[in-house]
């Protein structure tokens, strides 16, 4: 999830993303594009000069890279939040992503003032009136200032700050909530094994490849395996691989070791479906084929072509599916039995 935060000087934004921060989210704030930006050119990062920058950098490479260059750098383990936005260009560069959503803190100005002065800011002494002399001089100097209105209304979600700030943060898990019940992806039957063969490769040990076979028998997991060294050998990733024609002698594949496993365990595997991370070789192929197994399920393509062959023969059932999202989306904050 990408939340995108807009507000007004004031306005209470700077709350919201120390919440969401304290919450587990990731902050990234445009503004520090800039610095970063600055120190690379040996540039004192004073206001003038940061302001002189961030026109630089905008006029030669468009409106939008400081979001290009946050996105760059985002991962899809974990939940950010980005601020600072001020421009459409920021936003359409950002709304790329299908889990980013924006959203806008609004108050008014009798509020905004009252969060500065809480805020012990230099100017927090000045009179009501000299803060929004203070804030249009302020707002005046940035060239995309016309935009921000755009970007506040382009909103899809608006939090109105009118209250304390407990009833601010309930506003946000309000939001959150929302959210995450739009994000969240409920993985089908096959999504599910195939997340579960992505989480058996991660055990492999094979710096060739890590693959994984979950074998399951109306919906129930009857076995897993993942490519390693035979018992008592060294790791191939520690000592190296005993190739020999392209194949190492020490692993034992995935589907080998499931098959093996489900066999120790007395587990009939007959009808099964071998849901695995990549595409059989012949010899597993063979193997899956004659321990019974009737549909096999992959992500991945594997360039020994008998296997396909073998299973298109045997009257085994191929079903290729999209790689499942690579992340595990548990959020205990959300869920509300886990609150105190």
């Amino acid at each position: 999830m990408i939340i995108g935060i807009t507000g007004k000087y004031g306005s209470g934004k700077d709350t919201v993303i120390e919440y969401l921060t304290n919450k587990g989210f990731q902050a990234h704030f445009l503004s520090d594009e800039i610095k970063k930006e600055a120190r690379r050119r040996n540039v004192k990062a004073n206001r003038d000069n940061l302001i002189e920058v961030g026109i630089k950098l905008k006029e030669k490479y468009g409106a939008g890279i400081l979001a290009e260059r946050i996105q760059s750098r985002l991962t899809a383990d974990k939940k950010h939040i980005i601020s600072s936005l001020r421009n459409m260009q920021e936003v359409k560069v950002l709304s790329r992503h299908p889990q980013f959503v924006l959203i806008a803190v609004i108050a008014d100005k009798q509020k905004r003032y009252e969060m500065l002065k809480n805020k012990a800011r230099e100017d927090s002494s000045k009179k009501f009136k000299q803060f929004l002399d203070t804030k249009k001089i302020e707002e005046s100097y940035d060239p995309d200032e016309k935009e921000l209105k755009k970007v506040h209304q382009t909103a899809k979600i608006v939090i109105k700050n009118e209250s304390t700030k407990e009833e601010l943060y309930k506003k946000v898990d309000q939001v959150l909530a929302d959210l995450n019940k739009q994000f969240y992806h409920r993985p089908s039957w096959d999504e599910y094994f195939l997340k579960l063969a992505m989480l058996a490769s991660e055990r492999s040990t094979c710096p060739r490849m890590h693959c994984g076979c979950v074998l399951v028998k109306d919906k129930n997991v009857l076995a897993t395996g993942y490519n390693g060294s035979i018992p008592g050998a060294g790791h191939c990733d520690e000592i190296g691989c005993l190739v020999v024609d392209n194949h190492c002698q020490r692993t034992v594949h995935a589907e080998m070791n499931a098959l093996i496993r489900a066999a120790k365990r007395g587990s009939s595997v007959n009808g099964a479906t071998a849901y695995i991370t990549n595409m059989s070789c012949t010899n597993c192929s063979k193997a899956l084929i004659t321990a019974g197994i009737k549909r096999v399920v992959i992500f991945s393509d594997f360039h020994d072509t008998l296997a396909v062959k073998f299973f298109t023969q045997a009257g085994v059932k191929i079903d290729k599916l999209s790689v499942p999202r690579r992340i595990i989306d548990y959020d205990l904050e959300s869920y509300s039995s886990a609150r105190k």
